[in-house]
């Protein structure tokens, strides 16, 4: 679903604002997941990034026996609307880039799993100028959050604007 979502919704980097809604159904785990806020378990870098570039919202779930045959997954029907983000990211592929790499082992600690595209004490330094905890993980961050840690590694390692080249797909 994640090449699907780009394709309606766009990236960070180059978001699609050409339709006012769209209305899909999706595996209700999915729904779940493009929805989810920090701390529950369904919230990943795909939340943050629907965050990013729409309003999520579930209008219904819809039951295996509602199909013919009756599927083994419940579905769900949800709505997005494309939105300019809130804040924008200052370099929306580094954006997307920290996002995925900070989910990519959600036990991690960031200053764990961000290693190899910032310093650890750069990213300790970093949280620690935004409130955050220095044992934060990402799915504990909010899009706010997320945003601006961003942009503040982005300014304290002017290299990154160069390193961070490609954006990562939605899912």
């Amino acid at each position: 679903t994640g090449p699907i979502l780009e394709k309606v919704l766009g990236s960070p980097a180059q978001p699609v604002r050409q339709v006012e809604r769209i209305i899909l159904m999706v595996q209700k785990e999915l729904a779940e997941r493009l929805q989810a806020g920090p701390g529950s378990k369904a919230y990943g870098a795909l939340s943050v990034r629907v965050r990013y570039l729409a309003e999520c919202e579930l209008i219904c779930r819809v039951p295996p026996s509602a199909f013919q045959p009756p599927p083994q997954v419940e579905s769900a029907v949800v709505r997005l609307t494309p939105r300019p983000a809130p804040t924008p990211a200052r370099d929306p592929c580094w954006f997307s880039q920290l996002v995925c790499r900070g989910f990519s082992s959600r036990r991690k600690q960031l200053v764990n799993a961000l290693q190899g595209l910032v310093d650890r004490q750069v990213v300790a330094a970093a949280l620690a100028q935004l409130h955050l905890s220095p044992t934060a993980r990402a799915e504990e961050l909010d899009l706010p959050d997320w945003l601006a840690l961003s942009d503040l590694l982005l300014e304290q390692t002017p290299k990154l604007a160069a390193v961070s080249g490609r954006e990562n797909a939605l899912g």
